[in-house]
């Protein structure tokens, strides 16, 4: 992924969302103008569902070329940001002269988890154990307690 074109320094900072969207999207901020490109509306390059192809201008100061695609497996998700083209670069480019920070964010479609993770469970102890005394074990005030009162 290339970062640096342009007579200005450009800084990218990205941001990937695990909030509910509204829907897949990615917000191209120049500081000056954005650009919100959601999953298959007019600006969306690619036809193809939880991918988002983008060739962009914000604010005659960021172009930005590239892909970001989203993959939900049955226990995990992705995202990824990068190139639309295989054996080409996803550029981000200051068209400007001056030095700029840019904002890449993308929000995924909600996701919803299909249990606790592989491995976990969730389980609380049996019985009230605790609970129904007057006082905790450990403090001295027990018979069979083995701490030392104090």
């Amino acid at each position: 992924m290339r970062t640096l074109h342009g007579g200005g320094i450009a800084l990218v900072a990205f941001l990937l969302s695990a909030l509910p969207a509204a829907a897949f999207q990615v917000t191209l901020d120049s500081g000056a103008g954005a650009v919100t490109i959601v999953d298959n509306d007019g600006n969306d390059m690619n036809a193809t569902v939880g991918v988002i192809d983008f060739s962009q201008i914000v604010a005659g100061i960021f172009a930005a070329t590239g892909r970001v695609q989203q993959a939900f497996g049955p226990i995990s998700r992705s995202l990824y940001v990068g190139t639309s083209t295989a054996g080409t670069d996803a550029t981000f480019d200051n068209l400007d002269s001056a030095s700029h920070a840019f904002v890449v964010t993308v929000e995924s479609d909600p996701f919803a988890a299909p249990g606790p993770p592989l491995g976990w469970s969730v389980s609380a102890p049996p019985g009230a154990r605790y609970q129904d005394w007057p006082v905790v074990p450990g403090i001295g005030k027990l018979l069979n307690d083995c701490s030392k009162p104090g």
